[in-house]
């Protein structure tokens, strides 16, 4: 049951994302048509989801159903702590951004008469 349970969340949290994605990037009305509808075609899977995990608390134990549920949420977590930069490569990227503006503003005009603006 836990197996099926997984590939089944994993789907629904797929269906998730892109009904989350598509609601941020909806500008017209058709678009946010189109979000609305996936957005409640999503629900029904929600809730079979929680039913299904109900069933394998109840047949099993409460903490295998946390597992369940926090194995894919400490993933979801540490996916997102993984997109910001460690210190040092934050340090580099500040020095480019740095080192860009200097350019733009005290070389700009070289830059640009040459023909390599920004």
């Amino acid at each position: 049951m836990v197996p099926r349970l997984l590939f089944w969340s994993l789907g629904v949290g797929l269906l998730t994302f892109r009904a989350v994605a598509a609601r941020r990037t909806a500008s017209t009305i058709a678009a946010k048509g189109g979000a609305l509808f996936l957005t409640l075609f999503a629900l029904p899977f929600w809730v079979a989801e929680l039913f299904v995990l109900g069933l394998l608390i109840g047949a099993t134990s409460f903490t295998l159903g946390l597992i369940v549920i926090a194995v894919p949420g400490c993933a979801v977590l540490f996916y997102q702590l993984l997109k910001a930069p460690a210190l040092a490569g934050r340090r580099l990227l500040g020095r480019i951004e740095g080192f860009r503006l200097y350019l733009s503003v005290a070389e700009g005009d070289e830059l640009a008469a040459r023909g390599g603006g920004w």
